[in-house]
């Protein structure tokens, strides 16, 4: 019996990647059908599948998830659509939704910092983006802090660099545990880290920093009490944009550094 094969206006009933899709077949180019349903054909012995407008639709999202929960979501509706045929495409939707897991997957190691298990920068400009641009359709503010770990080279140079990579995993551990599960936290690179806050203003985002700063400070690495310096910055109406957003952060981080470093200053005088 020859392999199904993958036209436009048909689905192959298959637990594996459809045939039509490789190289030594090439797809053909068969019309839709006048009744507007798509049929898969799965060959001689195998019965046809329905494909309906609403469960091609969600076939397609499926496909184009981006996390676990749209691609289960998806999933769900194009069993519910399917129907009388749900159960003979009960394969095919299942080798779906593995590989686009398995893509979710690489998709997160590929936007993780391997150390501290945080965002990495591209994770961060990408989340950034996203969210300024859902500024432009609606009147939300979104808020960025920006984290320096103090006296990191300090803790390298004298208790090695193991204590300063459990200083990093710990600095983001308190920045998780402070932090909603809509908020992003990253690591930009060395003692740097940034924090994304959407639909969060002004005050509400220098509490969070405070709250970060706090859970930093009751922790110790090799006897030393961790600290952070804290930048906060504030996008409304869509304006300051990208870059400029993290740079005003960027620069009131080093005014509460320059602030602290005064204050230690005085009260070891």
């Amino acid at each position: 019996m020859n392999p199904p094969s993958l036209r436009p206006s048909v689905l192959p009933r298959r637990s594996s990647i459809p045939a039509g899709l490789r190289a030594s077949q090439p797809p053909a180019t068969d019309q839709q059908s006048e009744s507007g349903v798509f049929r898969a054909h799965g060959g001689e012995q195998e019965p046809e599948i329905a494909i309906n407008g609403e469960a091609l639709a969600a076939l397609l999202d499926l496909g184009a998830a981006e996390d676990r929960q749209q691609a289960r979501g998806a999933l769900e509706r194009a069993t519910r659509a399917l129907a009388d045929d749900a159960l003979a495409a009960q394969p095919m939707l299942t080798s779906i939704h593995s590989l686009v897991c398995e893509l979710h997957k690489l998709r997160k190691l590929a936007g993780q910092d391997e150390l501290s298990g945080a965002a990495n920068r591209r994770a961060f400009n990408d989340a950034l983006q996203r969210e300024l641009a859902r500024c432009d359709r609606s009147s939300h503010s979104v808020a960025v802090i920006m984290l320096d770990l103090d006296g990191l080279k300090g803790l390298n140079d004298t208790c090695g660099h193991a204590a300063g990579d459990a200083a990093i995993r710990t600095v983001a551990r308190c920045c998780h545990n402070a932090l909603r599960k809509s908020d992003l936290v990253a690591r930009l690179g060395g003692d740097e880290f940034a924090i994304l806050l959407p639909e969060t203003d002004p005050s509400a985002a220098r509490a969070v920093a405070e709250r970060v700063r706090y859970q930093v400070e009751q922790s110790s690495v090799c006897g030393r009490q961790l600290r952070v310096s804290c930048g906060v910055a504030v996008s409304q109406g869509g304006q300051p944009r990208g870059q400029a957003l993290v740079v005003m952060a960027d620069q009131e981080l080093y005014r509460d550094k320059r602030a602290r470093r005064g204050l230690d200053a005085s009260e070891a005088a």
